[in-house]
């Protein structure tokens, strides 16, 4: 067994602790701003059902954020296969016979990480002046932000221009 075992006298104990600092955090989020904004529907789907999603489908929750919705439908399929390995997945991480090939394979998750990352700092940034301001300080943040934030364009335009091509999937 690894890890401190404790009596039931402790144990006790830290649930108490935890159900208090959960109610704290309850109240914190109840008394935020951003969250007062939301219809009671939706607050208590968050707060009740542990929605995180707000109601919001993760496909409409990441066209609001700027990605392509056919890129999100094509990462998305692209990770649960390496997450759910079929033979492709098994046989392709097999066969990339060196650190080159690998390198390839991990390219197009750490891009996705990449575009997400800046997505999500550049929206954090529109919500909290505070944040925006320091961001708007560092000037080489910012030229990375542009950086992503160009790529994400370019990559929407790629997508559409495909799509008008009659290139669904």
């Amino acid at each position: 067994m690894h890890g401190t075992v404790i009596g039931r006298t402790q144990w006790q104990h830290v649930i108490e602790a935890d159900k208090k600092r959960i109610q704290l955090l309850d109240q914190d989020i109840r008394a935020n701003r951003l969250f007062a904004q939301y219809m009671k529907e939706v607050q208590d789907k968050v707060l009740k059902k542990n929605d995180a999603k707000m109601c919001f489908k993760w496909m409409d929750l990441a066209e609001k954020s700027g990605f392509p919705r056919k890129y999100v439908r094509d990462m998305y399929s692209h990770f649960c296969n390496y997450a759910h390995a079929d033979l492709v997945s098994v046989l392709q991480i097999h066969d990339a016979s060196d650190a080159g090939h690998h390198k390839k394979l991990a390219s197009v998750a750490i891009s996705f990480c990449a575009l997400l990352l800046g997505q999500i700092i550049a929206n954090y940034a529109q919500l909290f002046p505070l944040v925006d301001q320091t961001l708007k300080a560092d000037s080489e943040a910012l030229a990375l932000l542009d950086r992503w934030k160009d790529l994400l364009s370019r990559l929407g335009d790629l997508y559409e221009n495909a799509n008008s091509r009659g290139f669904h999937g």
